[in-house]
C-alpha cells in the first residue's frame, strides 16, 4: 500500500490559526497519548479570512485541526488508533465553526531502517535529523490508514485508501507528500 505525509496548505485568504488555549503543552498532541477531557471545546483564535475555514486548518506545532467531515473520515478507517477533541474556532471574538483536534494514538516504529537512508542522534535512533530515502516497513504498519512514526513524530501518514476518500469528497486544505519522496536536511 502506498502512504503520504499529510501536509496542510493554506492559499492567501485562508483562515489560520493564531493561538490555541489549551492547558497542555504541544508535546502531547505528538507522543500518542489521548488528548486532556475538557468540560468545554478548545478555543482557537483564528486570523479573519477572506474564505470559509478549510477542511484542515493550518496550526502551531503539531495540531491536526480538522472540521467534522474529515474527522469521520479519520474516524471511520481507523477508529481504534485515533483520540479528537472538540474545538471552536473564534475570530473576531466569536465562535465562526466547529472543529476537532485528532490525536493518533500509538505511534509506531513503521521505518524499514535496513532499506532507509537517514541520520539520527547516536544515543537515540529516533532522534531523526536527516532523511534521504525513507523506507516503511508494511509488517509494523499492518491495516492503520493513519499514524505517527517513532522518530518523526510531528509528521502524520495516511494510507492511499484516506487520501482517495478526502479527494474524492472535496475536501481542502491539505495535500499529500509520498513518503518516499519525503527528504529532511
Amino acid at each position: 500500500m502506498k502512504y503520504f505525509f499529510l501536509e496542510t496548505r493554506s492559499e492567501p485568504g485562508d483562515p489560520i490559526a493564531q493561538k490555541i488555549a489549551i492547558p497542555a503543552s504541544h508535546h502531547e498532541f505528538d507522543l500518542g497519548r489521548k488528548l486532556p477531557r475538557l468540560k468545554k471545546p478548545i478555543r482557537v483564535t483564528v486570523s479573519k479570512g477572506k474564505r470559509p475555514p478549510t477542511d484542515l486548518i493550518q496550526g502551531p506545532y503539531t495540531y491536526i485541526i480538522a472540521s467534522e467531515r474529515l474527522r469521520t473520515s479519520f474516524e471511520e478507517l481507523d477508529p481504534s488508533n485515533l483520540d479528537t477533541a472538540a474545538v471552536d474556532l473564534v475570530c473576531e471574538s466569536r465562535v465562526i465553526a466547529k472543529y476537532y483536534f485528532i490525536q493518533t494514538l500509538n505511534n509506531i516504529d513503521a521505518i524499514d531502517w535496513s532499506s532507509s537512508d537517514l541520520t539520527s542522534y547516536p544515543e537515540d535512533k529516533y532522534g531523526i535529523v536527516e532523511v534521504r530515502k525513507l523506507v516503511l516497513s508494511p509488517d509494523a504498519i499492518g491495516k492503520r490508514n493513519v499514524f505517527r512514526m517513532e522518530g518523526l513524530v510531528s509528521d502524520l501518514v495516511v494510507s492511499e485508501k484516506f487520501r482517495k476518500r478526502v479527494l474524492n469528497a472535496g475536501m481542502t486544505g491539505m495535500r499529500f507528500v509520498p513518503t518516499e519522496d519525503f527528504k529532511l536536511s
